[in-house]
C-alpha cells in the first residue's frame, strides 16, 4: 500500500524508469502497484500497452536462446554485408556490430537463464539430430551449388535449411516461437531463390539472404527482451516437453 501511494504522483515515463532501477526482488510489487495506479487513469489502448511494458518477469529460460540467436544473426549479417561496395559495406558492418553488441549485452543482463541446462539435457537427442540434419543439408547445398555452378542459389538455400531445422526444436525446448523464426527464415530463403531464378547477381542474393536471416534471428532475441509473462510458466513448459 505504501509503495502504491509513493508511485501515485509519478508520470508513466518516471514509473518505467523507476521500475527499471529498483532491485529485482521488488519487481512483482512494482508491477502490481504501478498497474493499480495507471489503469484508473485511462482505459485507452496505449495505457494497456504501457501496463504490459511494466511486466517484470522475462520469459522463462530465454537467455541461452537469445544469445545463440544473436551470435548466428551476427554471422548472417557478416555474410550479407561483406559483398556490399564501399561505404555501404562499412556502414552495414558498423551498424551490425553495434546492434549485435547491444543485443548480446541486453540478453546476458536482462533475460532469464533458469532451466537452460535442464532444457538441453531433456532435448539433447532432438538437438543433436536436428543439427546433424542441418549440417548435412548445408553440405549438400554447397556441394551441388559448386558442382552445377549455381553459386547464387547457395545462400538462399542455406537459409531454407537453417529455417527448417528450427521446427523439430520448438516443442522439446518449449520455444514455440521457433516455428515463426523458422518460417520467416524460409521466407527469406524463398525470396533469395526467386532472385536467383530471375538472374540476380550472386552478391545480391547473398545480401538479401544474409541481412534478411540476421534480421529474423535478431528480431527473435528482441522479442524475448520486450515481451514478458505475468508469472513463471515452468510447469506448463515442463509438462508439454514431457508429453512429447
Amino acid at each position: 500500500m505504501q509503495l502504491r501511494e509513493s508511485l501515485a504522483g509519478l508520470g508513466p515515463a518516471t514509473l518505467i524508469r523507476r521500475c527499471a532501477d529498483l532491485p529485482e526482488s521488488e519487481a512483482d510489487d512494482i508491477h502490481t502497484a504501478a498497474t493499480g495506479v495507471l489503469r484508473p487513469l485511462a482505459r485507452s489502448a496505449w495505457m494497456d500497452v504501457m501496463c504490459a511494458l511494466l511486466r517484470p518477469n522475462p520469459q522463462y529460460g530465454t537467455r541461452g536462446s537469445g544469445m545463440i540467436l544473436t551470435f548466428f544473426g551476427t554471422v548472417w549479417w557478416l555474410v550479407g554485408s561483406v559483398v556490399l561496395d564501399g561505404s555501404a559495406r562499412t556502414a552495414a558492418l558498423v551498424a551490425g556490430a553495434v546492434l549485435a553488441a547491444t543485443l548480446l549485452v541486453l540478453a546476458a543482463r536482462r533475460l532469464d537463464g533458469t532451466g537452460g541446462r535442464e532444457a538441453y539435457e531433456r532435448s539433447a537427442r532432438t538437438f543433436k539430430w536436428s543439427n546433424v540434419g542441418q549440417g548435412v543439408g548445408i553440405a549438400v547445398v554447397v556441394a551441388v551449388g559448386n558442382i552445377t555452378g549455381g553459386y547464387s542459389w547457395i545462400p538462399a538455400l542455406i537459409a531454407i535449411v537453417v529455417g527448417a531445422h528450427f521446427f523439430p526444436l520448438a516443442r522439446p525446448f518449449g520455444r514455440l516461437e521457433y516455428r515463426w523464426t523458422g518460417s520467416l527464415l524460409i521466407v527469406v530463403g524463398v525470396a533469395g531463390c526467386a532472385m536467383a531464378l530471375s538472374g540476380a547477381s550472386e552478391s545480391g542474393v547473398q545480401t538479401v539472404a544474409g541481412l534478411g536471416s540476421a534480421t529474423v534471428l535478431w528480431a527473435t532475441t528482441a522479442w524475448y527482451l520486450v515481451s514478458g509473462v505475468p508469472g513463471r510458466s515452468t510447469p506448463r513448459q515442463q509438462s508439454a516437453a514431457t508429453g512429447s
